[in-house]
């Protein structure tokens, strides 16, 4: 290497990603290579500093031999891409046993991993959202530097009480770890909107929730799906819409953890002896008068009559929910940074003030409606503290 380009290199350092591809999948690529950079990882990507006047094969050179990882867009027109093979070769050759994962493969599309790719762990980005894409793409980059994908967050207790539904129903493939949740699909995943109407349900414990999941954890809540039957798989998504006469809108999200299955139903009274069930990792709450409004929903996000409806199981499009995805995650930054300014000397506990808020909201209200001891024994069914409704 000439004294120059050494000079050169060395004072800019190593790229972090080298992006292997072919010309038919540099739309994906790009993707890539924008996410990546936009986190603050350096990435060498041909259709960017292959700029007139360079050397191609000498900046191709440069990529394999000085980045500290190749990504390789897998799909079937790069597995029969002369030079692809050449660079995701090159990278393994350079790592053979994988020690430091040289070579990150991912796949954009169903396709085999033919030979020693087959050996090599890679991840799909195919069949999911925008933003669940991005999280994927980060999550398992982060992991693949580190050399572990260790949660943040705390798993939840495996000792735990059983939850009063009979979970077994949900059986065999139909409940998966987060682990195969998040595997490859080539089905679109479905976002479900369930519901919550205070005025026919009490949560009490409510407020213990919301503050749960401020703290990070996980709360593992099985819930109604109205009258939807399928449909509804492990990984898909689901958000908590408060109905009412108080605050209407978003409350709550989490993620399918099973498919949809029928056990006892929710309100003691029905004349229906079961409901249809999915269980849920909820992974945020917020309190009622903190809900992403309906209005702003309606007007922001075209979804029909989705915004207004009946029961749980409504279904949103992948547009509408792709939306919803990113403006829900603002609205919650927001409102976890609100409450995060105060500081510690002025901080209200948030257990006690919490809970005061959402009775004051709602559970007060209803209070002279309801005899609770005509809901939950009216049947003489067994207890359900967390029995949750479907509207």
């Amino acid at each position: 290497m000439d004294t120059a380009r050494s000079r050169l290199i060395a004072s800019a350092g190593p790229w972090d990603f080298f992006v292997s591809y072919t010309r038919v999948d540099e739309g994906w690529a790009e993707w890539i290579a924008w996410h990546l950079e936009d986190a603050g990882y350096r990435v060498l990507f041909q259709a960017w500093d292959m700029v007139p006047g360079s050397n191609w094969s000498v900046k191709m050179q440069d990529g394999i031999t000085h980045a500290d990882r190749t990504i390789a867009v897998l799909s079937k027109a790069y597995l029969g891409s002369v030079y692809g093979r050449q660079e995701w070769q090159s990278a393994t050759l350079a790592d053979p046993a994988g020690i430091h994962r040289k070579l990150v493969p991912i796949r954009i599309e169903d396709c085999d991993r033919p030979g020693l790719l087959g050996q090599v762990v890679s991840f799909d980005l195919f069949g999911l959202t925008p933003a669940d894409a991005q999280d994927r793409l980060l999550a398992n980059v982060k992991g693949t530097i580190a050399g572990r994908a260790k949660p943040a967050r705390e798993p939840a207790f495996p000792g735990g009480p059983a939850s009063p539904i009979d979970s077994s129903k949900a059986s065999g493939s139909n409940r998966r770890s987060a682990i195969e949740r998040s595997a490859t699909t080539t089905r679109q995943r479905a976002t479900m909107l369930a519901t919550w109407n205070p005025a026919k349900w009490r949560w009490d414990d409510y407020a213990d929730a919301v503050q749960a999941s401020h703290a990070g954890h996980i709360l593992h809540e099985p819930w109604s799906t109205g009258r939807r039957k399928s449909g509804i798989e492990p990984g898909d998504r689901v958000y908590l819409l408060l109905q009412g006469d108080g605050p209407r809108g978003i409350i709550g999200s989490g993620t399918c953890a099973s498919s949809i299955f029928q056990d006892d139903h929710w309100d003691d009274e029905s004349l229906d002896d079961e409901a249809n069930w999915v269980l849920v990792d909820w992974d945020t709450f917020v309190l009622p008068e903190d809900a992403l409004d309906r209005t702003v929903l309606i007007d922001q996000i075209p979804a029909g009559n989705g915004w207004r409806p009946q029961a749980s199981g409504t279904v949103l499009d992948a547009g509408a929910a792709a939306a919803l995805e990113q403006m829900w995650a603002r609205h919650v930054e927001k409102k976890v940074a609100v409450a995060s300014s105060t500081s510690p000397g002025q901080r209200p506990d948030p257990r006690r003030d919490g809970r005061r808020k959402v009775e004051n909201a709602i559970f007060d209200r209803e209070a002279a409606q309801r005899d609770e001891t005509q809901t939950r024994n009216s049947k003489g069914v067994r207890g359900r503290l967390f029995r949750r409704p479907s509207r």
